[in-house]
């Protein structure tokens, strides 16, 4: 990232508003930064995180770009305004708020599918917003079901695998991974009406980037390959 976004004048710009701080993990015994990495549930590098100023975890940007930092800031300013004024016994919050709390991690599946069913009278428009991040939501609890397990990755594929056929496709930033595991699932599977359908997402999103060109071509290949397997 550090040729990347993190080198940009937006970033600069953006740094005028908040405190960057850099963490970058040492493994060396009695550190003072070392036991940072437990305390926030790093898993990957990098990991970006938003915290307040008494170092609580407020949420994760849904990117890595200067725009994705700037979106989650501005989401959070709303968040803490509608908290504010749900707290204040304002009525008529609960969708925006639960919408808040999906776009910002804030709230897990499971429970918000239950406060989003209890919900009713939603006007159109609010109840679209929050089935699109409900979906988003419900993408990014399967994912992180998996953990290291293969089979698990593998029964989570086949679950996007019919999302699709639903035509139920997640529009945040788990949608990688999700076309990625339904990659998986129809090479297994010798699916190649599906596999190009995942195909055509990762070459819509990094076909006209160099340093992609050699994984595009081998996903090409393997779709070459599926189309031959089916006529064959």
């Amino acid at each position: 990232m550090e040729s990347g976004s993190l080198s940009t004048p937006d970033f600069a710009k953006f740094t005028d508003k908040v405190v960057p701080y850099l963490h970058v993990t040492t493994h060396v015994e009695g550190h003072p930064g070392e036991e940072l990495s437990k305390t926030y549930g790093i898993r990957g590098f990098p990991t970006l995180k938003f915290l307040d100023a008494e170092g609580q975890e407020l949420t994760e940007p849904n990117g890595r770009d200067v725009a994705s930092f700037q979106a989650t800031q501005t989401n959070l300013a709303a968040y803490a305004d509608l908290k504010r004024r749900v707290d204040a016994g304002e009525k008529g919050l609960g969708p925006k708020l639960l919408l808040a709390e999906i776009g910002l991690g804030k709230v897990k599946f499971p429970e918000a599918q239950a406060r989003f069913a209890k919900m009713k009278k939603l006007k159109p428009a609010v109840k679209a917003d929050l089935e699109v991040a409900l979906l988003n939501s419900e993408v990014t609890h399967l994912l992180d079901s998996i953990g290291r397990d293969e089979e698990k990755s593998k029964e989570v594929g086949a679950k996007f695998a019919a999302m699709v056929a639903e035509k139920r496709i997640p529009t945040g930033d788990s949608a990688i991974m999700f076309w990625s595991l339904i990659l998986n699932h129809a090479e297994t599977t010798t699916d190649a009406k599906l596999y190009k359908k995942a195909l055509d997402f990762f070459v819509g999103k990094f076909g006209d980037e160099k340093r992609y060109e050699g994984a595009i071509k081998r996903l090409k290949e393997t779709y070459e390959k599926l189309q031959g397997e089916k006529i064959g």
